[in-house]
């Protein structure tokens, strides 16, 4: 039935999408934990700062951040698949599967780096798609690289996003010096600034000799530790996966070569998300956070293409009665 809804352009579709995350948000009320934002140990420097101000607010308006952040990214994230055209009709259903993946298990659901890394990251796709064919691409190109060192300053696993953008320049742009200059210069102007910062507080030296080199380094891979459930419902999430690259591959001819180029970096951003946790000290739910773009994409995707409708129901039905198990587990 949800599919069906949000499959239309109807505007009604549009507004329910905040009320429905609102409705995955109630459970923690009754649940009243102290805090609803997550302490990093040796966090990057943006992230301290963010932490030591939401973390003294109530944490009922911690609930509320937390919700307009996933609120305003799946509107968002629609509203940049409308623009570019990625799909071959006006849909909902983006910001639909969005919202039920940032509420996958509760610990995603929580403040955290990757919250805010995400909607960056759709900054970042937006200017990136604006790239192609584009005869003045360097404002944007500057754009997408200062976002993305922004990024790396509240968690260090952006860092591989930097390097999908520069490969998304070899693909949808000729070879120019000047905008790989442009680049470098506006991926450093951050730590610039904050350098100048840290400069006039004396501390500029922990910054780059302390801070930095723990923060930018490869990991000991520690698997998350997994329940029954949550393992059940990645195995149901992957299939669904499984599903909707096949459905994307079918149709990928079929479509302009515009289009082509935007599934092949969505594609290849599912590449580096994977590679970002390359940077985390362990591997946790939360950090899974970084493929909720991606996979909302090519599921949406998948359930707007699927012509055996029911199929396309009981799928995410499936997921819905996994994520409420999860809950009560």
């Amino acid at each position: 039935m949800l599919i069906r809804f949000y499959r239309n352009s109807h505007p009604s579709s549009f507004f329910t999408i905040p009320f429905i995350a609102l409705l995955c948000w109630v459970p923690f009320i009754f649940l009243r934990p102290q805090t609803f934002i997550v302490q990093i140990p040796d966090a990057m420097t943006l992230y301290e700062w963010l932490y030591a101000g939401i973390s003294r607010l109530h944490v009922w308006v911690q609930f509320a951040i937390s919700w307009l952040l996933v609120s305003i990214q799946a509107i968002y994230m629609n509203q940049l698949i409308v623009k570019h055209e990625f799909f071959p009709k006006l849909s909902f259903l983006p910001a639909l599967i969005f919202v039920t993946f940032s509420v996958l298990f509760p610990e995603m659901m929580m403040i955290q780096p990757m919250l805010f890394i995400n909607l960056i990251l759709l900054m970042v796709l937006d200017k990136i798609f604006l790239l192609y064919k584009n005869p003045e691409p360097l404002r944007k190109v500057f754009d997408a690289s200062f976002l993305l060192a922004v990024a790396t300053l509240i968690d260090s696993s952006a860092l591989a996003f930097y390097f999908f953008l520069l490969l998304a320049m070899v693909i949808l742009l000729p070879f120019y010096w000047r905008v790989w200059v442009i680049s470098l210069i506006a991926f450093v102007l951050p730590y610039y600034f904050l350098s100048v910062y840290f400069f006039l507080t004396d501390s500029l030296s922990s910054f780059w000799l302390q801070k930095i080199p723990h923060a930018f380094r490869f990991i000991q891979f520690v698997p998350p530790h997994l329940k029954p459930l949550q393992i059940a419902t990645l195995c149901v999430l992957l299939l669904i996966f499984i599903f909707s690259v096949y459905s994307v591959s079918k149709y990928f001819y079929r479509s302009i070569i515009r289009i082509r180029r935007y599934f092949q970096l969505i594609f290849l951003f599912i590449v580096f998300a994977l590679l970002s946790l390359l940077f985390n000290r362990t591997i946790s739910l939360q950090s899974i956070c970084i493929l909720t773009i991606p996979l909302s994409v090519f599921l949406s995707y998948f359930f707007l293409q699927v012509k055996r409708k029911v199929f396309a129901e009981i799928s995410f039905f499936l997921l819905v009665v996994f994520i409420i198990l999860v809950r009560l587990g």
